[in-house]
């Protein structure tokens, strides 16, 4: 009985045929897999820092920007968020691993986003991720895997916002009130601060649009 059996040839070129669609196929699986996870952890940040100001707040209140400068970054942190979020508190950005106290992010184009330094205090959650609240501004920026990279808007660093309306004191996605035209722009190559709001009008997914 005459045995069937591939040639060298056949074989290589089969193996050839498997690595050109593997090439074509892992890198996109590979974002799309990074999008999902990215996502996961946004989630999870806001749901954490938000639980933790909702709860302050309830408890102690909170402070206007010009009383918060002047009791000074490590007692507010300290009176106003540390009882209520497990947290490892950093100096500077620099002592959290990165490289600029000034500049630590940038922005989905590469250009680098100055932070007032003095007014922002940094720290750590047991899940890994840095948060920095800018105690002028009153702006909240998650890291959600701290200064190991890409350290860019829209796809490890996003933006939530301190709000007092009608409702009470609340956090939300920065840039939560604007409309979508208005958010656009905002969440683009040059700037990536809203990205965050836009993902959760896009059902909390990363739509072909965003600037990834």
């Amino acid at each position: 009985m005459k045995k069937l059996a591939f040639t060298l040839a056949e074989v290589l070129i089969t193996l050839g045929i498997i690595g050109v669609v593997a090439a074509m196929t892992l890198p996109t699986l590979i974002t799309n897999y990074q999008k999902r996870a990215t996502v996961a952890k946004l989630k999870r940040a806001y749901s954490v820092i938000k639980q933790a100001y909702l709860m302050s707040y309830d408890q102690v209140g909170d402070l206007h920007p010009n009383n918060i400068r002047l009791l000074g970054k490590y007692y507010y942190f300290k009176t106003y968020w540390a009882p209520y979020i497990q947290a490892t508190h950093c100096n500077s950005f620099i002592e959290c691993g990165y490289a600029s106290n000034d500049k630590p992010w940038k922005n989905p184009n590469g250009k680098p986003v100055g932070t007032t330094a003095m007014d922002e205090r940094v720290f750590y959650t047991n899940d890994g991720f840095l948060y920095g609240i800018n105690l002028a501004a009153e702006t909240i920026n998650v890291d959600l895997n701290g200064p190991k990279g890409p350290n860019q808007y829209g796809r490890d660093v996003f933006s939530f916002a301190k709000v007092s309306d009608a409702k009470g004191n609340n956090l939300y996605l920065r840039c939560y009130e604007m409309s979508d035209f208005m958010l656009r722009p905002h969440c683009a190559r040059n700037n990536g601060a809203c990205c965050a709001e836009k993902i959760r009008r896009d059902g909390w997914k990363i739509t072909k649009d965003y600037p990834w």
